[in-house]
């Protein structure tokens, strides 16, 4: 049993065995006697290693740096799905000029939708939620009716004036959503469109994606090692044939919906765009041997995709367009993203 000189001993050794501990406040706590006296010859006694009692450590009383922090942001986001048909078409123009406007679209056609509502906030200690999923199904169930099934523009009256566009259904779909519920704010609202099309809307922004998707070789190698080096540092991404993939590009555009068309940038301009850019210079190519682009580079993902973001952005930039980012998925595990 320690007696409490054997205690303080013990404490003192503690300090100069464990200095940062001692320092930071996580001090071994005092032994009460009266309960350590009624314990047997055998007992280890109140004054026990961390690893062994870690509940007779306590947290320094004082404020840290870390506690002083702002508490990081936790969003809350929920999914739900619909589909309708449209036609997308301006009243005032002729057929020939809604065509080259809206192509395909022109023509009665329909989609299937997602729709992902994200919310921020503080985290309730009642009850460990930002807002109660309960309270957003009936919320959301009840913002996507008038769509799901619907046929546009006929069917609502707001797309009288607004063509059904992915941009504009994503701007109704947020100004007709609360944009607090229960201490809850929506911070970003996500609506894609058969895959391709993508529209994310925030409070401070909006931006459509288009998918697209090229087959490409490279060899992950730097010329000053040999292969047992270069096979060391990139695995088997070094082979001296190299290897190829199936890369899915992704390209968002800022901006508001145009007022005639509805669009962000016209779907065909930005397609014909990465065919004029993009394909003819990687598709089906070996990069290290078919692309100066990669002459003085290693032909990684990440490089690709910035050298992708820097052709795009200068040719977007003379059409008038702001681009916004380009994501390159290589694999089902490995994606890069490129952020302005």
């Amino acid at each position: 049993m320690c007696e409490p000189g054997e205690v303080r001993a013990k404490r003192l050794r503690f300090r100069r065995q464990f200095p940062k501990v001692w320092s930071a406040g996580l001090l071994p706590r005092r032994p009460n006697f009266n309960k350590a006296r009624a314990r047997s010859e055998k007992s280890p006694g109140d004054f026990a290693p961390a690893r062994r009692a870690p509940h007779l450590w306590k947290l320094p009383q004082r404020a840290t740096a870390h506690t002083e922090k702002a508490m990081p942001q936790v969003l809350l986001s929920r999914r739900a799905l619909f589909s309708l048909g449209r036609r997308l078409f301006h009243p005032d123009w002729n057929d020939e000029r809604n065509r080259a406007a809206f192509g395909r679209d022109f023509g009665s056609h329909g989609a299937n939708y997602s729709i992902e509502l994200s919310f921020c906030g503080p985290i309730a200690p009642e009850d460990g939620m930002i807002v109660n999923i309960a309270d957003l199904k009936p919320l959301i169930s009840d913002l996507i009716k008038p769509l799901d099934g619907a046929f546009l523009p006929e069917s609502l009256e707001h797309f009288a004036q607004n063509r059904p566009t992915a941009e504009n259904l994503a701007l109704y779909l947020w100004q007709g959503f609360p944009q607090q519920v229960a201490g809850a704010t929506l911070a970003r609202l996500e609506l894609e469109e058969a895959r391709r099309t993508r529209v994310e809307k925030t409070t401070a922004h909006m931006t459509v994606s288009r998918s697209y998707e090229f087959a490409a070789a490279h060899r992950l190698a730097l010329p000053d090692l040999d292969d047992a080096g270069n096979l060391d540092r990139f695995g088997i991404c070094s082979n001296r044939a190299g290897h190829g993939h199936n890369f899915t590009l992704s390209v968002g555009i800022e901006g508001e919906p145009d007022g005639q068309t509805g669009f962000i940038i016209s779907p065909a301009l930005l397609d014909r765009i990465v065919d004029e850019e993009i394909f003819p210079r990687f598709d089906h190519k070996h990069l290290n041997v078919d692309c100066p682009e990669f002459s003085d580079i290693v032909p990684t993902s990440e490089n690709l995709a910035l050298v992708i973001f820097g052709i795009l952005d200068e040719r977007l930039a003379r059409e008038g367009y702001t681009l916004a980012r380009v994501g390159l998925q290589e694999t089902t595990k490995n994606g890069f993203e490129v952020l302005r």
